[in-house]
């Protein structure tokens, strides 16, 4: 499989994982971040996921993400950058463990070699362009 068409994977297979939690009405707000939170933006370990904030019927979804990852995986535990200047490096490497917990083990060495090379902004609210530089 050619690494354009993995990472495309990658793509549909985050939305896929994060589609369905905008539907139905939470009684109250999660105090946890949500799936797609932890996914796409990636400022928060996966051990911040709570299952009971969210509906019985989209809890597999959750699961089905939290078993992907891999036990000794950074995911689990890594701490929120305490520095702006931290966030691009720590976006880079969950963005790499992204992948290689969606794709599997595998295509660690392309999810490296993608990271490595993909322009990522610590900050891309309001700019019409999204999360890389320009």
């Amino acid at each position: 499989m050619s690494s354009v068409v993995r990472y495309l994977c990658v793509a549909v297979c985050a939305t896929v994982l994060s589609s369905g939690w905008s539907r139905g009405k939470e009684t109250k707000p999660p105090k946890t971040p949500s799936l797609s939170e932890i996914v796409f933006v990636g400022l928060w370990p996966a051990k911040e996921l709570e299952s009971s904030h969210y509906p019985k019927e989209r809890r597999l979804c959750l699961q089905n993400y939290l078993a992907a990852i891999g036990p000794d995986s950074y995911l689990w535990a890594f701490e929120p950058p305490s520095h702006p200047q931290r966030v691009v490096l720590v976006r880079r490497v969950v963005m790499r463990e992204q992948m290689v917990a969606i794709l599997g083990r595998q295509v660690r060495a392309e999810a490296e070699a993608f990271t490595d090379v993909m322009p990522v902004m610590p900050e891309w609210e309001g700019m019409g362009e999204g999360p890389v530089e320009i």
